[in-house]
């Protein structure tokens, strides 16, 4: 068995430890001290510095010292430093964390930017991956954590302890229980009906089939009384007699729906003739309209014809009448623009004049300073004088130059230009005038025509052939319709409608009653297939509840050859891996007992010896020892004899750490 024990640990500022350098002994060490002295920062050290991770598996958890008031004391250097002896060789493992630090630009003063984690195997640095991978070859992590801590194993999961327990069996598969029935032929059987369903899931399974069975079941008794029921009502009906005399009363309905077809022929021609009579009064009615329609437009057609005439001469009129006040409004704009123009150029000569005039005239001040008011030097009156005659002569320039182009805007040529504009619209304002005129002369002779009238209409109508002949069809039409209507010859039918709806209400009868034959032969049949499911139900039920016993019988073998091949790895801890629920069925589950107390219902030294049995197991299957960390050693009397160097955690009233 490889053997791991850890030989020293290094602390320098971990946890609020300043510095502590422990040697442990071979087989047992104890550290002792008062709740909270630092033996539980022991173990976490060891943790940090093999997996970066406190003893209960934190990856986040303050490692650096704190001040009184809790905070943080900055740049001190933290490092865990540890000696193992892996199957006699050394190994050193050391993990530093320390601050970084740095100046911005421009400043003077150094910020926190973070942190940095350096790792060192053997005091050669490596990067997480290498130094990982290197702890991993000592020792795989997960394993490593189970067989360092007695309470490591019983906080997981239940499905990863179980995991970890099947594993150590070497795995335990169906087959293996059969195997330890002796190959019992009814498990073989139920190994062969799963194709490849787990045992609950084809428990399942047959719960859903069974269900179904019982429901159908249920119900085929009801089904088959109803259908008895059903056909007691016509036990006693003859059928052969109530037949013959359904055929005899059909048959008198036939004769009786022969006569009353041949009675209603007449009728029925008689109303076919009368409908052909007023279809050709309506077509009647239609071309008289459209005769009379056709005299009223041609008598209109003159008058309608001047009408229009009249309205497209009205339409011109109020054209002309439009165009004329734009022409008006066009001469009153040139007459304005002309008069704007005009008067803009009087403007224009009138400021070139008075600009020409102008002269450059010197004040009295303007050769003395303007700081002190002394007189300037000759030669400095003179370069002044010069310098406001050149800026005299610049700015009248600039404005010469400035009223000439307000000048050519205003020209003779633009006058004349503006005057012609003028000319032009009074023209078209004086011919859209005339012919405003000239329109409305036209309108004043027209002579409309007078609308023909009512009468002149009908007198025109009375003169018409086509239309004198159609009021003669239409007096004949209406004769012949009217004789037709008052025609009371017709055949009284009301006797045989009488006679044929008794003997239809006697046949429907009848039919109801032979429809019962027909039902009650089915339901003889139907009783025989019901019965027969009743007898193929009951034995698919009990096929399926045979099945459930087997699955029980079978969960019942592997419940127990699982449980006490787990159990004999242990000295003293027993673990229950299935929980029956109340339906029958079983859960997989995994729970540490002692004595068949629950591990979660036992005191803190029957807690760690239950861990320390664990531990014993998994270093025996895994082939590997490690240093065990028992925390709150104090409680237990007699820690369970184990080959891992145990370093025990106890609480005592030594006021600093104490090691021994």
């Amino acid at each position: 068995m490889a053997k791991i024990k850890v030989r020293r640990l290094k602390m320098v500022n971990f946890k609020g430890i300043r510095e502590l350098d422990i040697e442990f002994n071979d087989t047992f060490t104890t550290v002792k001290g008062r709740n909270g002295s630092g033996k539980t920062t022991i173990f976490d050290a060891f943790t940090w510095v093999l997996f970066g991770k406190d003893s209960i598996g934190r990856k986040q958890f303050e490692i650096r010292t704190l001040d009184q008031n809790g905070d943080v004391i900055t740049r001190l250097p933290h490092e865990v430093s540890a000696t193992l002896q892996v199957d006699g060789t050394l190994v050193i493992l050391t993990r530093r964390f320390t601050e970084k630090w740095q100046k911005r630009r421009g400043t003077a003063t150094e910020v926190y930017v973070g942190n940095e984690v350096e790792r060192l195997f053997n005091d050669v640095p490596c990067s997480e991956k290498e130094f990982d991978a290197k702890v991993a070859e000592i020792c795989a992590p997960e394993v490593f954590k189970m067989i360092t801590s007695p309470m490591y194993f019983t906080s997981l999961k239940a499905d990863q302890q179980r995991a970890m327990l099947i594993r150590m069996i070497g795995g335990f598969s169906d087959n293996d229980v059969i195997k330890a029935s002796g190959n019992e032929p009814k498990f073989i059987d139920l190994l062969q009906r799963l194709m490849g369903k787990t045992i609950e899931e084809y428990r399942r399974e047959v719960g859903a089939k069974k269900k179904r069975v019982k429901v159908e079941l249920d119900a085929l008794p009801e089904r088959i009384d109803e259908r008895k029921r059903d056909s007691a009502t016509y036990a006693d009906v003859d059928f052969d007699e109530v037949q013959a005399e359904f055929e005899n009363k059909n048959g008198q309905l036939r004769d009786i729906e022969t006569q009353f077809t041949d009675l209603t022929e007449h009728e029925r021609a008689a109303d076919l003739e009368l409908n052909r009579l007023r279809q050709q009064l309506s077509r009647n009615k239609s071309e008289q309209f459209e005769v009379r329609t056709k005299v009223q437009n041609e008598a209109s057609k003159a008058y309608s014809e001047v009408q229009w005439k009249k309205e497209q001469l009205l339409h011109s009129i109020n054209h002309a009448a439009r165009k004329v006040d734009k022409c008006r409004a066009e001469v009153v704009d040139a007459e304005h623009d002309y008069e704007i123009a005009c008067a803009e150029r009087e403007r224009c000569i009138a400021e070139w004049r008075q600009i020409q005039a102008e002269q450059l005239t010197f004040g009295e001040n303007d050769f003395n300073c303007p700081t002190c008011g002394r007189p300037f030097d000759l030669a400095d009156i003179e370069q002044k004088r010069q310098e406001m005659t050149q800026a005299f002569n610049a700015r009248k320039a600039a404005r010469l130059e400035a009223n000439k182009q307000r000048g050519l805007k205003c020209s003779k040529t633009v006058l004349a230009s503006l005057l012609d504009a003028v000319t032009t619209a009074t023209k078209n304002a004086a011919d859209a005038k005339e012919e405003c005129e000239k329109l409305n002369e036209q309108y004043s002779t027209f002579e409309t025509p007078h609308q023909p009238t009512a009468e002149q209409i009908t007198e025109t109508l009375q003169k018409n052939p086509d239309y004198q002949q159609l009021i003669e069809q239409e007096k004949a039409l209406r004769a012949q319709i009217d004789a037709r209507a008052n025609n009371t010859a017709n055949p009284d039918l009301e006797e045989l409608r009488l006679a044929r709806k008794t003997l239809a209400d006697n046949v429907m009868e009848l039919s109801g009653i032979l429809a019962k034959r027909e039902i009650t032969e089915r339901n003889a049949n139907r009783i025989q297939e019901l019965e027969e499911q009743v007898r193929t139900l009951g034995a698919q039920l009990a096929e399926l509840e045979q099945i459930e016993f087997t699955m029980d019988a079978f969960c019942k073998a592997r419940i127990e050859a699982v449980e006490s091949r787990i159990n004999a790895l242990f000295t003293n801890v027993r673990f229950k891996m299935y929980d029956r629920q109340i339906n029958g069925g079983e859960v997989e589950t995994c729970e540490a007992t002692v004595d068949g107390v629950p591990y979660s219902s036992l005191n803190n030294a029957g807690r760690i010896n239950a861990g320390l049995d664990i531990i014993n197991a998994i270093c025996k299957h895994e082939g590997i020892s490690a240093p065990i960390f028992v925390d709150n050693a104090e409680a237990v009397n007699k820690l369970l004899p184990t080959e891992s160097q145990i370093i025990a955690l106890a609480v005592t009233e030594d006021e600093q750490l104490t090691i021994v």
